[in-house]
């Protein structure tokens, strides 16, 4: 059996060599010049590859959490590491679980991703997008050949300049399957910078908290760098994977300057310092512990000028200092969009597809990957569930299982 497969990034490869060991001929479609340019920018070109603590339930939105756990019980995060090592790549783990190849080169897993379609016998045809499929006998055409099934694994439209577009959604629609609102996610946040605007490109390691009208709905812990719109680096990017499709209204974030000091710890060592050093200028009050831009910030928001002294405070504002640097609080404005965004919220209703990830409309057609209505935290999620999703399709499309 000849199955075509629509796309060539992580899911379309990983179904193109389910397919091709289950005995298929296989042709993959893919509409840039090569294939796997989004998984090259993964994990900031180290290609973060899973998770080691990959839990459907915790770690991903969708609208059936039970076929996404059906998926990865047919192609588990411990097959996925089986594979990679079969074909020579052996994986780290790095901070929160994240694994990576072992030689943190994205370049690397595309190339052995290559090398064994190749040596299959899949061929590639590149730099056309197919824009549609018809059935045609108990088959389908795509691009004036014949297939006996076809996977969607073509995307979604997040990161355009790396491929991202709407062909998989329109191709999925065409046979009657529900498109479910899109949104940019693991994207960066837009905020009031009238507070931070002196931050921009200062970086810290920190913690952001996601507030809902006072509730905190996410907390997480990393780099963050200020920037002209908003916040950006890991702990911006996962807590925008809790906004994908929400209204923002009633929506802020909270920034932890120094989450490794409690607040009490952190107002006596400032009470003490203005009672040490009283001569100081006021605006080094926060020397040694943060970046000079980010203390004059907090002083300003207390109502402090800077011509004064730290013998100027009082154990008052010693308090209310502390206070701003465990709970900086910004209003959310939203997030930046699609151009921007790792990954895209929402797509193909799952309700249209088997277990089998088999459309449920049109027998012979599966789809995979990013075109179907799951996305999963930052840190390797989503590309657990391309190779898992795009293998069970592979493999199914096949009848290999």
């Amino acid at each position: 059996m000849d199955i075509a497969v629509i796309g060539g990034g992580a899911s379309g490869l990983a179904a193109a060599i389910g397919a091709s060991r289950s005995g298929a001929g296989v042709t993959i479609f893919e509409k840039l010049p090569r294939v796997g340019k989004k998984l090259l920018a993964t994990g900031n070109g180290r290609c973060n590859l899973s998770n080691a603590r990959v839990d459907p339930e915790r770690n991903y939105r969708s609208g059936d959490l039970r076929l996404v756990k059906a998926v990865f019980e047919a192609f588990s995060p411990s097959d996925t590491l089986a594979f990679f090592d079969g074909l020579g790549i052996p994986v780290r783990e790095g901070e929160d679980g994240r694994l990576y190849p072992y030689s943190l080169q994205a370049a690397s897993v595309l190339d052995v991703l290559r090398f064994e379609t190749a040596r299959l016998g899949a061929k590639t045809v590149c730099g056309g997008e197919v824009t549609r499929i018809e059935r045609s006998g108990e088959g389908f055409s795509v691009s004036g050949a014949y297939f006996g099934r076809v996977v969607v694994a073509a995307g979604g439209i997040a990161a355009p300049s790396l491929g991202g577009g709407r062909s998989g959604y329109e191709l999925l629609r065409s046979f009657g399957h529900k498109i479910t609102p899109l949104a940019p996610s693991i994207v960066q946040l837009k905020t009031d910078t009238s507070l931070t605007k002196a931050l921009k490109g200062i970086k810290i390691d920190g913690a952001l908290s996601l507030a809902h009208r006072d509730e905190i709905v996410s907390r997480q812990s990393g780099e963050i760098l200020f920037t002209e719109y908003g916040l950006s680096g890991p702990p911006a990017m996962q807590l925008s994977t809790r906004l994908a499709g929400k209204p923002i209204s009633g929506f802020g974030v909270l920034i932890d300057f120094l989450p490794e000091l409690a607040q009490d710890e952190l107002a006596a060592m400032l009470d003490r310092r203005r009672l040490r050093h009283p001569e100081r200028a006021l605006e080094d009050i926060f020397v040694g512990l943060l970046p000079r831009r980010v203390g004059q910030t907090l002083l300003r928001s207390a109502g402090k000028t800077f011509e004064h002294t730290c013998g100027s405070l009082s154990p008052e504002d010693a308090s209310r200092l502390a206070a701003l640097a465990k709970h900086f609080h910004l209003n959310l404005t939203g997030t930046l969009g699609f151009q921007d965004a790792q990954v895209t919220s929402g797509g193909a209703d799952l309700s249209g597809f088997s277990h089998t990830l088999e459309s449920q409309y049109m027998p012979g057609l599966h789809a995979c990957g990013e075109v179907l209505d799951v996305d999963g935290d930052c840190g390797g999620y989503n590309l657990q569930w391309a190779w898992s999703s795009g293998m069970v399709a592979g493999r199914c499309a096949a009848g290999g299982f």
